[in-house]
Protein backbone atom coordinates (compact mmCIF):
# COMPACT_ATOMS: atom_id res chain seq x y z
CA UNK A 1 0.00 0.00 0.00
CA UNK A 2 1.01 3.98 -0.49
CA UNK A 3 1.40 4.32 3.19
CA UNK A 4 3.62 1.45 3.85
CA UNK A 5 5.77 2.14 0.78
CA UNK A 6 6.20 6.06 1.28
CA UNK A 7 7.20 4.96 5.03
CA UNK A 8 9.60 2.28 3.93
CA UNK A 9 11.24 5.41 1.55
CA UNK A 10 11.74 7.75 4.52
CA UNK A 11 13.54 5.22 6.59
CA UNK A 12 15.60 4.19 3.67
CA UNK A 13 16.35 8.08 3.45
CA UNK A 14 16.55 8.73 6.77
CA UNK A 15 19.39 6.00 7.20
CA UNK A 16 21.38 8.01 4.42
CA UNK A 17 20.93 11.52 5.99
CA UNK A 18 20.28 11.41 9.70
CA UNK A 19 23.67 12.63 10.42
CA UNK A 20 23.86 15.12 7.97
CA UNK A 21 23.06 18.13 10.70
CA UNK A 22 22.16 16.33 13.95
CA UNK A 23 24.73 16.73 16.80
CA UNK A 24 24.90 16.09 20.21
CA UNK A 25 24.64 18.94 22.35
CA UNK A 26 27.41 20.09 24.75
CA UNK A 27 28.03 17.93 27.85
CA UNK A 28 25.86 15.10 26.32
CA UNK A 29 28.58 12.26 25.76
CA UNK A 30 29.91 13.09 29.31
CA UNK A 31 27.34 12.87 31.00
CA UNK A 32 25.75 9.84 29.54
CA UNK A 33 29.06 7.91 30.42
CA UNK A 34 29.37 9.46 33.90
CA UNK A 35 25.91 7.52 34.81
CA UNK A 36 26.93 4.28 32.44
CA UNK A 37 30.07 4.39 34.71
CA UNK A 38 28.47 4.69 38.03
CA UNK A 39 26.22 1.59 36.72
CA UNK A 40 22.89 3.71 36.33
CA UNK A 41 20.47 2.21 33.87
CA UNK A 42 20.01 4.50 30.49
CA UNK A 43 17.00 4.12 28.44
CA UNK A 44 15.40 6.04 25.28
CA UNK A 45 11.87 6.32 24.73
CA UNK A 46 11.02 8.76 21.83
CA UNK A 47 8.83 9.50 19.02
CA UNK A 48 10.74 8.15 16.21
CA UNK A 49 11.39 4.34 15.98
CA UNK A 50 13.93 2.63 17.85
CA UNK A 51 15.60 2.30 14.62
CA UNK A 52 16.32 5.52 13.60
CA UNK A 53 17.27 6.40 16.97
CA UNK A 54 19.55 3.34 17.31
CA UNK A 55 20.95 4.63 13.62
CA UNK A 56 21.53 8.11 15.29
CA UNK A 57 22.99 7.07 18.15
CA UNK A 58 25.57 4.50 17.15
CA UNK A 59 26.50 7.87 14.12
CA UNK A 60 26.84 9.87 16.77
CA UNK A 61 29.29 7.69 19.33
CA UNK A 62 27.32 7.42 22.33
CA UNK A 63 24.67 3.82 21.30
CA UNK A 64 27.02 1.96 24.02
CA UNK A 65 25.87 4.08 26.94
CA UNK A 66 22.17 3.41 26.40
CA UNK A 67 20.51 0.31 28.07
CA UNK A 68 17.22 0.02 26.06
CA UNK A 69 15.82 1.91 23.30
CA UNK A 70 12.23 2.21 23.14
CA UNK A 71 10.16 4.07 19.70
CA UNK A 72 6.80 4.97 18.66
CA UNK A 73 5.94 1.32 17.16
CA UNK A 74 6.70 -0.45 20.48
CA UNK A 75 3.72 0.66 21.90
CA UNK A 76 -0.42 0.85 21.23
CA UNK A 77 -0.56 4.32 22.52
CA UNK A 78 2.21 7.30 22.29
CA UNK A 79 3.07 9.85 24.89
CA UNK A 80 2.02 11.10 26.87
CA UNK A 81 0.22 7.98 27.45
CA UNK A 82 2.50 6.24 30.02
CA UNK A 83 2.60 2.87 28.48
CA UNK A 84 5.87 3.75 26.82
CA UNK A 85 7.21 4.36 30.35
CA UNK A 86 5.91 1.44 32.04
CA UNK A 87 7.50 -0.68 29.79
CA UNK A 88 10.34 0.75 29.83
CA UNK A 89 10.54 0.29 33.95
CA UNK A 90 9.49 -3.61 33.10
CA UNK A 91 12.26 -4.06 31.02
CA UNK A 92 14.66 -2.72 32.78
CA UNK A 93 13.35 -4.08 36.18
CA UNK A 94 13.21 -1.12 37.78
CA UNK A 95 10.24 0.22 40.15
CA UNK A 96 9.45 4.12 38.98
CA UNK A 97 10.21 5.53 42.02
CA UNK A 98 13.85 4.50 41.51
CA UNK A 99 13.64 6.07 38.07
CA UNK A 100 14.00 9.94 36.19
CA UNK A 101 12.49 11.04 33.34
CA UNK A 102 14.69 13.60 31.68
CA UNK A 103 12.44 15.41 28.49
CA UNK A 104 12.76 18.48 26.67
CA UNK A 105 8.70 18.61 25.85
CA UNK A 106 5.68 19.48 27.79
CA UNK A 107 4.46 15.70 26.40
CA UNK A 108 7.81 14.56 27.97
CA UNK A 109 6.95 15.28 31.08
CA UNK A 110 3.38 14.83 31.11
CA UNK A 111 4.47 11.27 30.35
CA UNK A 112 6.61 10.81 33.33
CA UNK A 113 3.97 12.60 35.66
CA UNK A 114 1.00 10.09 34.29
CA UNK A 115 3.69 7.61 34.77
CA UNK A 116 4.36 8.74 38.18
CA UNK A 117 8.37 9.00 37.70
CA UNK A 118 10.32 12.20 38.79
CA UNK A 119 10.70 14.41 35.88
CA UNK A 120 13.41 16.63 35.44
CA UNK A 121 12.93 19.45 32.08
CA UNK A 122 15.41 20.27 30.27
CA UNK A 123 15.31 23.30 28.11
CA UNK A 124 17.52 22.73 24.93
CA UNK A 125 14.53 21.33 23.05
CA UNK A 126 11.82 23.66 21.18
CA UNK A 127 9.69 23.90 24.59
CA UNK A 128 11.25 27.13 26.60
CA UNK A 129 11.40 27.45 30.19
CA UNK A 130 7.74 29.03 30.78
CA UNK A 131 6.28 26.56 28.63
CA UNK A 132 8.00 23.67 30.45
CA UNK A 133 6.92 25.17 33.71
CA UNK A 134 3.52 24.96 32.54
CA UNK A 135 3.63 21.13 32.80
CA UNK A 136 4.99 21.27 36.59
CA UNK A 137 8.06 19.02 36.26
CA UNK A 138 9.86 18.59 39.46
CA UNK A 139 12.93 20.04 37.95
CA UNK A 140 13.99 22.35 35.23
CA UNK A 141 17.51 22.73 34.31
CA UNK A 142 19.33 24.46 31.05
CA UNK A 143 22.26 22.07 30.76
CA UNK A 144 22.51 18.19 30.49
CA UNK A 145 25.39 18.48 32.49
CA UNK A 146 23.29 19.73 35.58
CA UNK A 147 21.92 16.20 35.93
CA UNK A 148 24.68 15.19 37.86
CA UNK A 149 23.94 17.50 40.71
CA UNK A 150 20.04 16.61 41.40
CA UNK A 151 20.50 12.77 40.21
CA UNK A 152 21.86 11.28 43.40
CA UNK A 153 22.19 7.87 44.76
CA UNK A 154 23.21 5.86 47.01
CA UNK A 155 22.99 2.30 45.73
CA UNK A 156 23.94 2.41 41.72
CA UNK A 157 22.14 -0.61 41.81
CA UNK A 158 18.79 0.30 42.58
CA UNK A 159 18.27 3.74 40.99
CA UNK A 160 18.07 4.56 37.36
CA UNK A 161 17.88 7.01 35.09
CA UNK A 162 15.41 6.91 32.47
CA UNK A 163 15.64 9.43 29.34
CA UNK A 164 13.92 10.72 26.37
CA UNK A 165 15.61 11.53 23.24
CA UNK A 166 15.11 15.02 21.93
CA UNK A 167 17.00 16.68 24.53
CA UNK A 168 20.25 15.11 23.53
CA UNK A 169 20.36 16.34 19.94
Amino acid sequence: NLVEHCFNRYIELFKQTALWYTRLLDGVEDTVSYFASRGLRQSIATTKSAEETDIILTGLKVRQYFDLLLGVKDVVSPKPDPEIAYLTLQRLGIENDHAVIVGDTVIDIETGKRSGIYTIAVTTGTHDRERLAGSNPDYIIDNIQELRDIVIYSDPKKYSRYNFFGHYM
